[in-house]
This record gives C-alpha cells, sequence and structure tokens, in this order.
C-alpha cells in the first residue's frame, strides 16, 4: 500500500489557499504574503508562522522553526523526488517575491505527484460567482494515466502525452489520436510552475 506521506502535493485555489506538500504541508497566506506550516494536515487546519528559514542553493533542503504547543521546534525538508526541489525552489521565489492573487486568477489547481509521476491533476475553473465554466480530471490507474469526463457521458481515454504550449493551453494528446485541449486561466508563475512540473515528472 502506497503511503499517504509518500505524496506530493501542489494546490492552488485563488479564492482560498495555495499548500506545498512534500514532508509536512505548507499553506501560503495570500494576506499576510507568507508560508505557514499546517501542524494538523490530517484534520482541522492548524497553521503556525515559520521563521529562521534556511534553503539549500540546490534547492534540496528547507529547514526553519516554528512554535509547537509553545515551544520551538525545527523542522527540516529533504527531497525525495525532482518535483520536492522544483517546489522548494518555488516556496524561495514566493518568499522573496511575494503572490498576490490576480483578476483572471479563475483556476483552482491541484497536482498530486508519487515519485516522480503524475497521479492526479484536478483543475475547475470558476467565475467571481463560484460558477463553474470548465474542469479537467486526468487520474492514474493502475501504470498509465486516463483523461476522465463525465459530461455530456461518462469517458475515460489513455493519455500519451501531456504540455502546455505557449498561448496557456493544457495539450492531452490520447491514445485514439485525438486531442483535448484545456485553457488555463492563471497567472505566470503558477502556469509556468506547472509546466515545469509537467517537464520533471512522467505520464
Amino acid at each position: 500500500m502506497k503511503k499517504k506521506d509518500n505524496y506530493t502535493v501542489f494546490e492552488y485555489n485563488p479564492k482560498y489557499k495555495m499548500r506545498i506538500k512534500t514532508n509536512e504541508e505548507l499553506r501560503y497566506d495570500f494576506d499576510l504574503g507568507e508560508f505557514e506550516i499546517n501542524q494538523n494536515p490530517m484534520g482541522e487546519e492548524n497553521s503556525k508562522p515559520i521563521y529562521h528559514v534556511e534553503i539549500l542553493p540546490n534547492y534540496h533542503q528547507i529547514s526553519f522553526s516554528t512554535l509547537y504547543r509553545n515551544k520551538e521546534k525545527s523542522v527540516v525538508l529533504k527531497c525525495r523526488n525532482k518535483v520536492d526541489a522544483v517546489l522548494y525552489a518555488f516556496f524561495s521565489f514566493v518568499r522573496e517575491n511575494k503572490l498576490m492573487v490576480g483578476e483572471n486568477d479563475l483556476d483552482s489547481i491541484q497536482i498530486i505527484i508519487l515519485n516522480d509521476l503524475i497521479d492526479r491533476i484536478d483543475i475547475y475553473k470558476q467565475d467571481n460567482e463560484c460558477e463553474l465554466l470548465d474542469s479537467l480530471c486526468i487520474v492514474r490507474k493502475n501504470d498509465d494515466l486516463f483523461i476522465e469526463k463525465c459530461l455530456p457521458s461518462y469517458s475515460l481515454d489513455k493519455i500519451v502525452c501531456m504540455k502546455i504550449d505557449s498561448n496557456n493551453n493544457m495539450l492531452i494528446d490520447r491514445e485514439d489520436g485525438m486531442t483535448d485541449v484545456y485553457h488555463i486561466d492563471s497567472q505566470t508563475i503558477i502556469i509556468d510552475l506547472m509546466k515545469e512540473i509537467l517537464e520533471n515528472t512522467h505520464l
């Protein structure tokens, strides 16, 4: 059985949160412009500030301190795969440059990776009234990746190639010769991160 702790997760919900989950779960507070550690990732969120942050130049390790039960605790996050290093570099960039939600951030994005293999991608496009405009669901079943659709009827098609082009379209080539296109409405830093994640993972 695969342990949930082995998964790497990136989630960007412009209406609620951004989180990076590797050895621990880090959440970004849009109002404060700071990352915090979620000390209760399996239950009700309990996020606490982090400080004394140190990042190795190759982004293979992050260390910081936080308060846990009123005592200072040291935390070390070490890379377990290529994507962890990509996310630690992203963490470093956002800490230095901050991240603001853009007007065109319509997509809520979640990418789950296991051992540099894409395990699942969920994207939901919503307008300002939270009405669902479009969605994309990519799932792993056994050793293959599929695009899953529920409308107009249920379908499951094997994916052979996937990339994001210069127009921010995710192009999903299927085994049956067809290509699905999903336009990503998000800010450049998020789309660039998605491209880098795809470049450092396998189908």
